[in-house]
């Protein structure tokens, strides 16, 4: 969906509007976003789905696309008319912003973004002016009702922009979630005896830290075997997750398989679930973090 589809969409649950005017709002879209830092271009195959970094304008650890408590709100116009607006797409920008997602942005003509690099307060700036683009699209020709709605009307007791932005800004620091550093040697949780696993962790051109790499050997009855991971940090509402490709290699042999990594965030970066998937068969384990190692080290020194 595009940002002109969804400002349809969002005028078409409200009723009431016009095409010439959603096309009008469609144009108040800004393709760069005022409040993005500089930084690199996002690694596309760290995308998301945004339903899968948000759960609307509610709190919640887990991903939804269910009707939240603050998705709707309702404006009086100077008649007594009341006209409702749908404020979940700027809910689930805000929540892929608190995560650290990379996500297609409605409101930046559904444009990747990572939202790695942005601060608290960029993210929070950001979810005021899609809050007003939201406004404006859906009570155009409501002029009490969008005074209320795009500004801060002392007045009434219904939620405007403004408050909504204060409101983020007082109690998002309990939802932010900081960017994760896992970087560091892993070891087996049910054999720690064995070899640790040497993980990295660097930007590989792209914003963010989601290039991950991680070197392990390990011994299999008489065999003895190097492994070399390389993959793509995806960020989730509930989940850090790296999916990439396993090189094995034995001597001249070297077997490519499909692995998967996943970090549960309530873990606090002290444990993941690994998954390996080749023509030989699938197996999986689970490691528990023994060191940090350094950013963009291969074997940097511990802290």
């Amino acid at each position: 969906m595009n940002s002109c589809d969804l400002i349809k969409r969002t005028i078409l649950v409200a009723g009431g509007l016009c095409v010439a005017v959603t096309l009008a709002a469609c144009s108040v879209v800004p393709v760069q976003k005022p409040g993005a830092p500089l930084v690199a271009k996002p690694n596309p195959l760290a995308a998301v789905p945004l339903r899968d970094a948000s759960n609307g304008c509610g709190p919640g650890a887990h991903a939804t696309t269910a009707w939240r408590f603050g998705d709707t709100w309702t404006y009086r116009d100077g008649n007594g008319g009341s006209h409702e607006v749908d404020f979940r797409a700027a809910c689930d920008i805000h929540d892929a912003g608190y995560a650290g997602a990379v996500v297609r942005d409605p409101f930046a003509r559904n444009q990747l973004v990572d939202f790695w690099s942005w601060s608290r307060e960029q993210v929070d700036d950001e979810f005021l002016r899609n809050l007003r683009i939201l406004c404006n699209a859906q009570l155009r020709t409501a002029g009490a009702a969008l005074a209320t709605c795009d500004g801060n009307n002392p007045w009434t007791a219904k939620a405007t922009a403004t408050r909504l932005r204060s409101l983020v800004g007082a109690i998002g620091g309990f939802f932010w979630d900081e960017r994760p550093y896992l970087a560091g040697r892993w070891e087996e949780m049910n054999d720690r005896a064995a070899p640790p696993w040497i993980l990295t962790q660097t930007s590989g051109g792209y914003d963010g830290l989601r290039h991950v790499t991680i070197d392990y050997r390990e011994n299999r009855g008489r065999v003895r075997l190097a492994g070399h991971f390389q993959g793509t940090l995806k960020t989730y509402i509930d989940r850090w997750v790296v999916e990439g490709t396993d090189f094995e290699t034995q001597g001249s042999l070297r077997v490519a398989s499909a692995m998967t990594l996943v970090f549960p965030k309530d873990a606090q970066q002290r444990s993941f679930s690994w998954t390996r998937t080749s023509r030989f068969g699938r197996s999986e384990g689970t490691m528990v973090r023994s060191s940090l190692l350094g950013y963009g080290v291969g074997v940097a020194t511990s802290r």
